[in-house]
């Protein structure tokens, strides 16, 4: 098995055509909540929905952590940063040869282009989430 790199806890909230809705509370911010010079809170405290897959077969109600693969979450960030990124240079390197106004342009236009195909993407890009049945004590 693969090692998740994330593991958030919620709650079963709907299920539809063999998909869950798991709701959980986003965790976010700094890292410094409760140190010197932090602000006391997290920086993202709003509750989050995500449908995943229901092949354990969970009801309404029950608790379920959502995990996140390493190697997915890896492969998703890579696409979706070095995709715009390489689409950058390349359009730079095209512009270059008409001087720096055409190099800019070019950049520009390569950034737009990545950028349009990692959201046209987004959906597969994202990291395989599953849920696995929450640690009761």
């Amino acid at each position: 098995m693969v090692e998740p790199c994330d593991r958030q806890p919620g709650k079963v909230v709907a299920e539809k055509d063999g998909q869950i809705a798991v709701l959980t509370q986003a965790r976010g911010g700094c890292g410094r909540c409760q140190s010197p010079g932090g602000c006391g809170r997290p920086m993202d405290e709003r509750p989050s929905t995500t449908w995943v897959s229901n092949d354990q077969h969970f009801q309404v109600g029950d608790a379920v952590d959502l995990v996140v693969e390493t190697p997915a979450l890896e492969r998703a960030a890579a696409q979706a940063y070095g995709i715009p990124l390489a689409a950058l240079l390349a359009g730079a390197g095209l512009g270059q040869g008409w001087g720096d106004v055409a190099a800019f342009i070019g950049a520009v236009l390569g950034l737009s282009l990545g950028l349009g195909w990692a959201r046209w993407q987004a959906h597969k890009l994202s990291p395989h989430l599953w849920a696995e049945r929450a640690k009761t004590d």
